[in-house]
């Protein structure tokens, strides 16, 4: 039984009084009918390997992934998790989708806001519902109540993942980010973007140690934890300790496989920067140094604003060549790609760093940070820079504004390098984990085609 004390309250009210109070308590009975505690069955496979019966081996199983950030498809996650969907939908894999549906109960009430406290308190597995496939790329869909939500308050509260029981024949869960939800008999794959925010605070508003306690345990948890690049599954390797078979690095899609010819160099008359508008973009550094450099082609920074933005604006200031755009299509946004000189991409801190790839697959000259993740991901395709030294940064933009021949050579590489994170070579990388942790590569062999 789950003790609530007073110190969990919200509004002056306690959740244990909110128990007794009518409608959040008839709200919340339902969710206590068969609460169990998440202790009682269903053992963690997590890094000691044990087996977790029932599940099917091989790509005969099913798989799903969250849909938390599908919609999100402006931010990087979001991107990931849209790639990964669209990815296996291409193939002939469609996944399940797992969602959240808002409670009968406003969302934003204070008896909603009373009633999910309370339901995230107790212990037990939370049941979805299995529905037929009503969305296209997605061969059904799991719905839990508020599921995402009442997640991050049971791992508030108690410390742990909150387990989801699903009926049917159990698969493969890969959780498109690190969230605090388990699927019980499945096997759980999670993907870890970066660790930025356990060492670089200054960098992110996610709370490092809030983040550090997850990740310990989704470790307990996990049959596989999934990184976006090398660098970031050594990272991981490193801080914890894990065995080295139990972290895969596999470097993530861009939708861009069919793309037009090539552009005339004399089109491309501006510098871009595209991405999220926040510290760890070092776009402070950036405009000085393009300032520095004297070049007359306009330098444009499109994206989203993201942690401190207007921070960022202010200290960069409009004007001297240097204008922001925001977030756009994205059919408007590889033309400002393919038409630019060069993208300038000169960040602190990154997992992976999708506009790199983006813009060697389009036929853009690259300007990158010297840091592990974007060094890994660019290969010898980009022009690389110290992201502390403007000075090293000027000259950089100042050789790609007046070197054409640099520019040719920049294209020529960045166009092979870019060939590894097509499709169909994603697809290859995401099957072999999905066998793996299935237990037959075999199987999963047979279905490739």
């Amino acid at each position: 039984m789950c003790v609530l004390s007073d110190r969990h309250s919200f509004g002056g009210v306690t959740i244990a009084a909110a128990l007794l109070t009518v409608p959040v308590g008839m709200a919340i009975w339902d969710m206590m009918d068969g609460a169990r505690d998440d202790r009682a069955e269903h053992p963690a496979m997590g890094m000691s390997g044990a087996a977790l019966p029932g599940v099917k081996s091989g790509m005969s199983m099913p798989l799903c992934i969250d849909g938390r950030l599908l919609d999100a498809n402006y931010t990087g996650v979001g991107h990931y998790a849209a790639r990964l969907a669209q990815t296996l939908a291409r193939h002939g894999r469609p996944p399940l989708r797992l969602d959240a549906t808002l409670p009968a109960i406003g969302a934003h009430s204070r008896v909603g806001r009373l009633g999910r406290y309370v339901r995230a308190a107790l212990p037990g597995a939370r049941p979805v519902v299995r529905l037929d496939a009503s969305e296209e790329g997605f061969s059904g869909r799991l719905l839990g109540r508020d599921l995402f939500r009442e997640a991050y308050l049971h791992f508030k509260f108690r410390g742990r993942l909150l387990p989801v029981r699903c009926p049917g024949e159990p698969g493969v869960m890969h959780w498109t980010y690190p969230l605090p939800l388990y699927l019980e008999g499945w096997r759980n794959i999670y993907t870890v973007h970066d660790i930025i925010p356990l060492d670089r605070q200054d960098l992110s508003p996610v709370n490092g140690a809030r983040l550090e306690r997850l990740l310990a345990r989704i470790m307990e948890r996990a049959d596989r934890l999934v990184t976006v690049s090398e660098a970031v599954r050594q990272d991981v390797i490193d801080r914890w300790g894990c065995p080295a078979d139990f972290v895969t690095a596999c470097h993530q899609a861009i939708d861009l496989d069919s793309v037009p010819g090539s552009v005339d160099p004399a089109m491309k008359e501006h510098f871009l920067y595209y991405g999220a508008i926040e510290p760890r973009k070092n776009l402070v550094r950036l405009a000085r140094a393009y300032r520095a450099s004297g070049s007359r082609r306009p330098l444009l920074i499109v994206g989203q604003d993201g942690w401190r933005a207007q921070e960022m604006r202010e200290a960069i200031g409009e004007g001297g060549n240097v204008h922001f755009r925001p977030l756009q299509t994205r059919a408007t946004l590889t033309m400002l790609i393919r038409t630019a000189r060069a993208v300038l991409f000169p960040s602190l801190a990154e997992g992976f760093g999708l506009p790199v790839a983006e813009s060697m697959a389009l036929g853009t000259p690259v300007m990158a940070s010297a840091i592990p993740a974007l060094r890994e991901v660019a290969g010898d395709g980009a022009l690389f820079v110290n992201p502390l030294d403007e000075a090293e940064m000027s000259r950089a933009i100042t050789a790609l504004d007046g070197d054409d021949g640099l520019c040719a050579r920049l294209v020529t590489l960045g166009a092979t390098q870019a060939v590894a994170y097509q499709s169909s070579a994603y697809y290859e990388r995401l099957l072999g984990i999905y066998a793996d942790v299935g237990g037959d590569a075999q199987r999963a062999g047979a279905g490739r085609e």
